[in-house]
């Protein structure tokens, strides 16, 4: 695969608008909104893009033909030549490549499942590069979100996220790994915080925006969770969402049972199960 100039990166706009499911990671790249990448099959004319986003999340999509998948795309999902340095987490488009891949990995793919058993398994098994896994895309229900609502009483401080909260913010999932720095996110993006004191305790933000739809992010301090403080910020957000004509989007790994459960207890459905890919390094 080729490294597309980012000068020239509107040249994946027009395919990606054929990809059905969440893909607002992808389009913050193409529109660099943040540092990313795009790779093609051909720099001259390309038809074939992978969009990889900085926290680890790509796509690949467009005209993928089988002998794309087998050499180019096949060597990039083992590393070969160690092109990639940290793990990445990939989505197919249209997700019946999935049939295609698993042909063209053979025994270096297997199931989240298997991944799991790991512990009892051969060593040949624990080397495989390549685990697939289930990604969930949900569907916002106002109505369902109004009903949530009514018993709902927000009794925190929730203030919006500022360049200081930013800064300070450390976990998994939060402004500071979707975002370039805190003038991008200040300049594009929002959020919410729950704060004690000086402390955050639970945030929510906009991990991408795209026309008129906002990828919700959220990040509870670790010795705070269980706890139900992620439902305020969320709500907050969601407020913010409805208040300015955005649709929230959420999505989810099937495997994270909290943010399964909190989706729909804010009021989204699950409407679609995708195949997703974990590779590692």
């Amino acid at each position: 695969m080729k490294l597309l100039p980012p000068e020239k990166y509107a040249l994946a706009a027009p395919a990606l608008r054929d990809v059905t499911f969440h893909n607002l990671f992808a389009w913050s790249v193409i529109e660099r909104h943040v540092s990313g990448k795009v790779y093609v099959d051909d720099l001259r004319s390309p038809g074939v893009f992978h969009v990889v986003h900085p926290y680890g999340m790509s796509l690949l999509y467009g005209d993928i033909r089988d002998d794309f998948i087998y050499n180019a795309f096949k060597d990039y999902l083992l590393n070969r030549g160690e092109v990639r340095l940290k793990k990445e987490w990939v989505q197919i488009h249209p997700a019946e490549c999935e049939v295609r891949i698993a042909a063209a990995l053979g025994d270096n793919l297997i199931t989240a499942e298997r991944d799991a058993d790991q512990q009892h398994a051969t060593e040949k098994a624990k080397s495989v590069k390549v685990i697939k896994h289930t990604r969930i895309n949900f569907k916002f229900n106002p109505s369902k979100f109004k009903t949530f609502k009514k018993s709902f009483t927000e009794n925190y401080k929730i203030v919006k996220t500022d360049d200081r909260l930013f800064t300070e913010m450390d976990g998994t999932v939060v402004p500071g790994k979707f975002w370039d720095n805190e003038k991008d996110f200040a300049n594009r993006g929002i959020g919410f915080s729950l704060i004690k004191g000086n402390e955050w305790i639970a945030t929510a933000f906009s991990s991408f925006i795209h026309e008129d739809q906002i990828d919700l992010g959220m990040e509870t301090k670790a010795e705070y969770r269980k706890q139900g403080y992620a439902q305020y910020v969320c709500a907050r957000l969601i407020d913010h969402c409805l208040e300015n004509g955005y649709e929230p989007l959420w999505a989810c790994s099937s495997e994270n049972l909290g943010s399964y459960y909190l989706a729909q207890k804010l009021g989204f459905e699950p409407v679609r199960y995708l195949p997703y890919y974990e590779l590692k390094v």
